[in-house]
C-alpha cells in the first residue's frame, strides 16, 4: 500500500508540474525567450547533477542489496512505456503524432521513476 501512494504522489506532481507550467505559460508571466533557455538548464544540466549528486552522497550498496536490480527495471519501465505510448498515439492527430508519443515515453521514463525512487528510498 506505501508504493502506491508513493506512486501516486509521483504522478500528482508531474500533474501539478505540468498545471504550473501551462498556467505560467498560459498567463505568459514568463517571457518565451527565458523558458526556452530554462528548459534545457533543468532538463540537461541541474537534473542530472542533482541525480549524480545524489547517487554519489547517500547511496550505499550495503543498504540496498538489490541495488543492480533498479537500472533494469528502468529499462523494463521504459519499454513498457514505448509500447504503450504507440499504442495510445492513434488517439491524437496526425501532426502531433510524434511529440505526443516523444512526451508521453520522455516524462514516465524519466521523471516518474526518478520521483519514485526518491520518495522511496530517500
Amino acid at each position: 500500500m506505501n508504493m502506491f501512494i508513493v506512486v501516486s504522489q509521483s504522478v500528482a506532481i508531474m500533474f501539478f508540474i505540468g498545471l504550473l507550467g501551462f498556467f505560467i505559460a498560459k498567463r505568459k508571466l514568463i517571457p518565451t525567450d527565458v523558458l526556452d533557455l530554462l528548459s534545457p538548464l533543468v532538463l540537461e544540466v541541474a537534473l542530472p547533477s542533482l541525480i549524480f549528486f545524489k547517487i554519489i552522497k547517500k547511496f550505499n550498496p550495503v543498504d540496498f542489496p538489490n541495488w543492480y536490480l533498479y537500472p533494469i527495471y528502468w529499462v523494463i519501465f521504459t519499454i513498457a512505456a514505448m509500447i504503450m505510448a504507440n499504442i495510445f498515439k492513434c488517439l491524437f492527430k496526425k501532426d502531433f503524432k510524434e511529440e505526443t508519443t516523444l512526451s508521453l515515453v520522455f516524462q514516465n521514463a524519466l521523471f516518474i521513476p526518478i520521483i519514485v525512487i526518491t520518495e522511496a528510498f530517500g
